[in-house]
């Protein structure tokens, strides 16, 4: 794709992954999700649930279900979208938090 003199819209490269997600939010049940890419400032996923825009939340990547070593990090919902009967969500990565 020609860039045309356009600067970068992202900060940080992202690479694409496809790995398995666990989602935590305050009062919720966790919910499993996939991450289609993600970098050093953030991630896209989906997930079944939509969350709404600006909402923190946590998140482990890679998930395993036994909760083997699964590392929860805090996150920021950017935006969400409907993909199908999921919801595309871009989320950017909470430094400094004690979420």
């Amino acid at each position: 794709m020609l860039n045309l003199g356009r600067a970068p819209r992202r900060k940080h490269n992202r690479i694409g992954p496809q790995l398995s997600a666990c989602i935590r939010q305050l009062g919720s049940s966790p919910n499993i999700a996939i991450c289609e890419d993600i970098s050093r400032g953030g991630l896209r996923f989906l997930s079944h649930s939509p969350y709404e825009t600006f909402s923190e939340l946590e998140i482990a990547i890679p998930y395993s279900p036994n909760g083997g070593g699964n590392i929860f990090v805090p996150i920021r919902i950017m935006h969400v979208g409907a993909y199908g009967d999921l919801f595309r969500h871009g989320a950017a990565f909470i430094r400094g938090s004690l979420y």
